[in-house]
């Protein structure tokens, strides 16, 4: 029991930290996120390969597939689909379908798909 109280109370952690990079991430301006982009980075790409994949993958996607959930159900956004939504974010930020995002992937692609969702 101990360990699973442990184990929601550090996930819940790891989200609004997360949540707080994504925010730093959507509310910097252009040309301004590249040291929140990094720390962004630096938290999912765990082993230091160079690329998220795998795991680090997952993590990525569904980090922001929660940010955005959340940002939409604030604007008043009604009915949202968590799937749909995942499937939109892992498109975007894996266009070329291969599972894997490097760092300059992440970089172009995140900040066009929050600002996207702003309009």
């Amino acid at each position: 029991f101990f360990s699973s109280v442990v184990v929601l109370v550090m996930s819940k952690a790891s989200n609004r930290y997360l949540n707080r990079l994504l925010h730093d991430v959507d509310d910097a301006e252009e040309g301004h996120c590249k040291s929140q982009m990094d720390r962004l980075w630096y938290t999912f790409d765990k082993d230091r390969s160079g690329a998220l994949e795998g795991q680090e993958f997952k993590d990525c996607v569904a980090a922001i597939t929660r940010y955005l959930q959340g940002d939409l159900v604030q604007e008043g956004e009604q009915g949202l689909d968590p799937e749909k939504i995942k499937r939109t974010v892992t498109q975007l930020m894996d266009p070329n379908g291969d599972g894997r995002i490097t760092k300059t992937e992440m970089e172009a692609n995140l900040k066009m798909l929050l600002d996207a969702c702003e309009e």
